[in-house]
């Protein structure tokens, strides 16, 4: 489930030529300003553009891996990994579960395997960069 402000959903569907309307069902709370969506129901906005493949996606973690371990393995801050995922969740690459760009996970969790989490790493479309100190 993701938690946004209403908002970002409208621009997101606004993005892939949907209406707020077209997407309601997929709102399953509201809290103030804030509503809680359903990103796995159908008339969630997704991207068009496939994601890439399994051997793409390898490759793109291996590389980040690598630069990742040149760089002393540097965590982000619960904050950053907060604020990152805050930005990946109401993206138009981001289909419920990863990034159709790079095809990474997207997990909030600082210890799961995510470019978020890794400071040194910045997002493949310019959205979210490395922390630098």
């Amino acid at each position: 489930m993701i938690r946004c402000k209403i908002e970002h959903l409208e621009e997101r569907a606004r993005q892939r030529g949907k209406t707020l309307a077209e997407v309601t069902p997929c709102i399953v709370e509201r809290n103030d300003d804030h509503i809680v969506v359903d990103p796995m129901h159908e008339a969630y906005p997704r991207s068009q553009e496939l994601p890439p493949g399994a051997l793409e996606r390898m490759k793109n973690f291996a590389s980040a891996s690598a630069q990742h371990i040149a760089a002393g393995m540097p965590r982000a801050s619960d904050e950053e990994i907060a604020r990152r995922f805050d930005i990946c969740q109401v993206c138009e690459f981001f289909d419920g579960k990863s990034c159709t760009k790079c095809g990474c996970g997207i997990s909030r969790d600082a210890k799961h395997l995510s470019k978020l989490a890794w400071s040194d790493q910045s997002c493949p479309v310019g959205k979210w960069g490395k922390v630098i100190g």
